[in-house]
């Protein structure tokens, strides 16, 4: 029995790219609409500067995952700025939202992996603090009997 995988954004968009690609509106006649957050504007826009989009957070983060999250931050941003953002630079605006973005996640994913390698070395050195197996024992044993309530917080 199989189970349908939830799909992102970029998904999405690819799988219904056919729909709205004969659609030979602008960007420019399709303003107002867009403006009030039409779905039928809005598609076309995803579609029409998906992959522009796609590539900017594809070179930056190199990973899909990755790229497919910063992909979907990007029309988020535009979705919720589409008021100031004009219809003549959407490219543009997109271009450079979808960069502003995938480099945050970058610099995000570094940060977090330097505390996690720090965190790591921590945990090594505080390992070889103990050398002693039966110094480790008798403290292991006297965690084990705190009530609950204390050993859970220390334990964490």
């Amino acid at each position: 029995m199989g189970r349908d995988v939830p799909r992102g954004l970029a998904h999405y968009t690819r799988d219904m790219a056919g729909l709205w690609r004969a659609d030979a509106r602008t960007d420019r006649e399709r303003p107002s609409a867009f403006v009030i957050w039409d779905g039928s504007a809005f598609a076309p826009r995803v579609v029409r500067h998906g992959q522009t989009v796609w590539s900017a957070c594809r070179r930056v983060l190199g990973n899909g995952t990755d790229a497919e999250d910063a992909f979907q931050a990007a029309f988020i941003a535009l979705a919720r700025n589409a008021a100031h953002v004009r219809s003549a630079s959407i490219s543009g605006w997109l271009q450079k939202m979808s960069y502003t973005v995938a480099v945050n996640a970058h610099k995000t994913a570094h940060r977090r992996n330097t505390v996690e390698r720090q965190l790591l070395d921590r945990a090594n050195r505080s390992d070889e603090q103990f050398p002693d197996e039966e110094l480790r024992a008798v403290v292991d044993d006297e965690v084990a009997r705190l009530p609950e309530r204390l050993r859970v917080p220390l334990t964490l």
